[in-house]
């Protein structure tokens, strides 16, 4: 006698497989906008800084760590450390 679990999910991997691309769209978007606000974020940081007379040695270390801050590749573990 078949389980009747196995059935059921054979049932959704069509389901699943018609969804990928529109997920993946999705996703996709989403990080491209993600990285869009992060690099305009990065840049008004930046220029406060410039703005508030920090030196510009400083302000690179600052905004390079702010940048890295915002990294999803490091957040989730797929960047260096």
């Amino acid at each position: 006698m078949p389980d009747s679990r196995e059935g059921g999910v054979r049932q959704f991997v069509p389901i699943i497989a018609a969804a990928a691309p529109t997920i993946l769209v999705r996703l996709g978007g989403t990080y491209l906008r993600f990285l869009s606000e992060r690099r305009r974020g990065v840049k008004a940081f930046s220029d406060a800084l410039r703005e508030s007379d920090v030196p510009p040695e400083l302000a690179g270390r600052l905004t390079q760590a702010y940048h890295d801050a915002g990294s999803l590749r490091r957040f989730v573990g797929f960047g260096r450390k």
